[in-house]
C-alpha cells in the first residue's frame, strides 16, 4: 500500500474578474487545468498527482472561485458564473491549446465549459478529461454512499480534510443551490454539443457518481473514449495515482489511450467502449452530505 503525499509548488495569485484566485503553475508545454470537485481543495485533490504530472506537461490547478484561500465573493454561484470565472481565468493566463481536466463537481463544471465555451466567447478547449464528474447523475447518493472501498486512507484523509477553511462548507451549500448541479446541468444536450476530443475517467466502484453515469455520458459525446479503474471509487486522483497520471499523460499527449487499455463490454446500443486494465491500492471514503442539506 502507498500514501499519497499532498504538495503542489509555491501558490501564485491572480485578479480575475476583480475576485483574487490562487493557483499552482508548473511545467512546460501545453496546459493542463485543473478543476477540483466538491472536497473543496485543489491541494487535496491533485496533490498527489501534480508534480508527475507537471514532468511532462504545464500543469495549472487554481482554487475555484468560492473555495478559500480564493476569494469568497457575495455572487450568484451560477453555472454561468462559474463558467465564466474559469474562462477569464485561463484567459488571464494566455493559455492555449488546453486540456481541460474536472472531477466530480469539478468535472461537471469542466463538461460545461466545454459545452458553452464558444457561444461565451471563452478560450476554445484542445481536450477535455471527466473524472468521475457529475454529469449524467438520475438520482442523488444514498446518504450513506462511499466513495471508496477500503478504509485504509480514511484516517489520513479526514485528518488533512480538517485543514480546509470552515467558510468553505457554505460555498458548497450555495453551489448546489444556485448552480444546475441538482437539474442535471449539464444537460445531455449539453453533453452531445461537446465537440473535442474527450476523455472520461471512472473509478468501477464509485457509489457517489456511479459507472453507469460515465457509460451514458460515453454514448452522448462523439470524440469521447471511457477509461474504468477496477476497483477503485470516486476520487482517483488520490487512490490511484500512478494510473491517473498515465491515463492522462497519454490521453493530453496524443488525444488517445493506449489500444491495449481498452476492453469492450458485451454489446449495449446505450453505452460506449469501456476500457480497462488499471488496479488501485489505496481507496478513501467521500460522503454525500452536501447533496442531502437542500
Amino acid at each position: 500500500m502507498t500514501t499519497p503525499h499532498w504538495r503542489l509548488p509555491d501558490p501564485r495569485d491572480i485578479r480575475v474578474l476583480g475576485h483574487r484566485i490562487r493557483y499552482w503553475d508548473a511545467g512546460k508545454g501545453d496546459p493542463i487545468v485543473l478543476v477540483h470537485g466538491f472536497s473543496g481543495s485543489a491541494i487535496y485533490e491533485w496533490g498527489p498527482v501534480f508534480e508527475p504530472l507537471a514532468r511532462r506537461h504545464r500543469v495549472v490547478a487554481l482554487q475555484v472561485i468560492g473555495f478559500a484561500p480564493s476569494e469568497q465573493p457575495e455572487i450568484a454561484y451560477t453555472t454561468e458564473e462559474l463558467v465564466k470565472h474559469l474562462g477569464e481565468f485561463m484567459r488571464a493566463l494566455g493559455l492555449l491549446n488546453i486540456t481541460l481536466l474536472g472531477e466530480s463537481f469539478g468535472g461537471g463544471y469542466a463538461a460545461a465549459y466545454a459545452a458553452r465555451a464558444a457561444a461565451s466567447k471563452q478560450p476554445l478547449l484542445a481536450k477535455l478529461v471527466l473524472v468521475d464528474a457529475a454529469i449524467c447523475v438520475k438520482a442523488l447518493p444514498a446518504a450513506s454512499a462511499r466513495g471508496f472501498v477500503s478504509t485504509a486512507l480514511q484516517a489520513e484523509s479526514d485528518a488533512f480534510s480538517a485543514t480546509f477553511p470552515p467558510s468553505n462548507e457554505n460555498i458548497k451549500l450555495q453551489i448546489v443551490r444556485d448552480s444546475g448541479l441538482l437539474r442535471r446541468d449539464p444537460s445531455r444536450e449539453d453533453l452531445a454539443a461537446i465537440a473535442v476530443p474527450t476523455l472520461l475517467l471512472w473509478g468501477e466502484k464509485d457509489e457517489l457518481i456511479p459507472l453507469a453515469c460515465g457509460e451514458d455520458a460515453a454514448s452522448l459525446i462523439s470524440d469521447s473514449r471511457l477509461v474504468v479503474l477496477p476497483n477503485v471509487g470516486h476520487i482517483p486522483s488520490i487512490e490511484a495515482p500512478d494510473d491517473f497520471v498515465r491515463v492522462v499523460s497519454e490521453f493530453a499527449s496524443s488525444g488517445d489511450v493506449r489500444d491495449g487499455d481498452r476492453q469492450k463490454l458485451s454489446p449495449s446500443p446505450a453505452v460506449g467502449p469501456r476500457m480497462s486494465s488499471f488496479t488501485s491500492e489505496v481507496p478513501f471514503r467521500w460522503t454525500s452530505r452536501y447533496f442531502h442539506q437542500r
